[in-house]
C-alpha cells in the first residue's frame, strides 16, 4: 500500500522491537520483585502548574494548602472509587484556576497523572461538567480516606466531575494521582498533528480523540496526550489505515482482539458514526 511509506514501516518495526524488549524487561522485573511487599505512598501535596506559551513551558507550584484555602462546598456526590454517594467536601476546579492561575487566552486544560494518564478539559467542559478537587470524604481528609481503602497513591489530588451529561466517556474526566496542571491554547496543543485541513467527519473524530483516546495515547508533540499506552497516535493511524478490522476490534472488544491489552477500556457503547468519524480523523493524519 502506497500510503505506508518507509517512515511508517519503520515505526511499526521499532514498535514491535520495543514490545519484545518491554515484555522481557517486565518478566525480569516481576521475578526480582516477587518477594517484595507492595509499597504504596501518597504523592506530594504540591502540584506543578505549567503554562505553555509560544511553545515554551513556564512552571510554578500550587500547594495543597493553597487549594484547601479556597471557598469550599460540601455535597452528596457519587465517588468513582466505588460508585457510592458520600458526603464530599470539594473545591471547584474553575474557582481554583481563577484564584491561583487565571487561564487568560489559554482555552485548554490538561491534567497529568502519576501513571502517565491525562485528562483534557475544554473551557466548555469545565463550565458544564463542573469538575472539582476532592478535599474530604465523609469528614475525613482525602489522604486518610484513601489510606482506609488501601489506595493512598491515588491522592492527594483527585478531580471528579459533578455533571456527566453530554459526555460520551465521562470517566476520562476523573483524573486520580494528579501531579500537574497544564494550561495551553488549543491551537498550540494541536500543532504538528491536528492542525491540517480536515472535513467535518474528521473534525468530529478529532473531538472524540481529545475527549477519550488522548487520555492514554500521546500525540508526539510533547504537550497533548497521556503516555499510559505504548501505542501513540501515529501507530493508531497506521492501524486505522492498514487494518481497519483490527482497529475496530480494539475499540469494541480490546481484550478479545489483543489479550495483551489488559488496561484498554471497551468503547462498545460508541455508535457506528462515532467509529467512522474517529477512523476518518486518524486517516487524515497519515501523510
Amino acid at each position: 500500500m502506497e500510503i505506508l511509506d518507509n517512515e511508517l514501516v519503520c515505526s511499526i518495526h521499532l514498535y514491535m522491537r520495543a514490545k519484545i524488549l518491554s515484555f522481557t524487561a517486565t518478566s525480569i522485573t516481576a521475578i526480582l520483585l516477587s518477594g517484595c511487599s507492595k509499597l504504596k505512598a501518597p504523592l506530594s501535596s504540591t502540584l506543578t502548574m505549567t503554562v505553555v506559551e509560544n511553545g515554551e513551558k513556564i512552571s510554578s507550584e500550587i500547594t495543597g494548602d493553597q487549594i484547601t484555602s479556597l471557598p469550599k462546598a460540601t455535597k452528596m456526590l457519587s465517588f468513582e472509587a466505588n460508585g457510592e454517594e458520600k458526603e464530599t467536601t470539594i473545591v471547584y476546579l474553575k474557582d481554583a484556576l481563577d484564584k491561583l492561575q487565571p487561564v487568560g487566552e489559554n482555552d485548554l486544560l490538561l491534567t497529568n497523572c502519576s501513571d502517565n494518564y491525562q485528562s483534557i478539559f475544554t473551557q466548555e467542559v469545565i463550565e458544564s461538567a463542573r469538575p472539582y478537587f476532592v478535599l474530604e470524604v465523609e469528614g475525613q481528609a482525602l489522604n486518610g480516606w484513601l489510606t482506609s481503602i488501601e489506595h493512598p497513591e491515588w491522592g492527594p489530588h483527585i478531580i471528579n466531575i459533578e455533571n456527566p451529561e453530554g459526555l460520551l466517556d465521562p470517566s476520562h474526566k476523573n483524573p486520580w494521582g494528579l501531579v500537574e496542571l497544564v494550561v495551553v491554547k488549543k491551537e498550540d496543543a494541536l500543532a504538528g498533528w491536528a492542525d491540517h485541513d480536515m472535513g467535518e467527519p474528521a473534525q468530529r473524530g478529532l473531538n472524540l480523540y481529545l475527549d477519550s483516546c488522548a487520555s492514554c495515547h500521546h500525540t508526539g508533540n510533547g504537550i497533548l496526550g497521556g503516555k499510559k499506552s505504548t501505542r501513540p497516535l501515529k501507530l493508531l493511524s497506521i492501524f486505522a489505515v492498514s487494518n481497519e478490522a483490527y482497529f475496530r476490534g480494539m475499540l469494541k472488544d480490546p481484550q478479545k482482539t489483543n489479550p495483551l491489552a489488559q488496561t484498554m477500556p471497551s468503547y462498545a457503547h460508541w455508535s457506528e458514526k462515532n467509529v467512522k468519524d474517529l477512523i476518518e480523523f486518524l486517516k487524515s493524519t497519515v501523510k
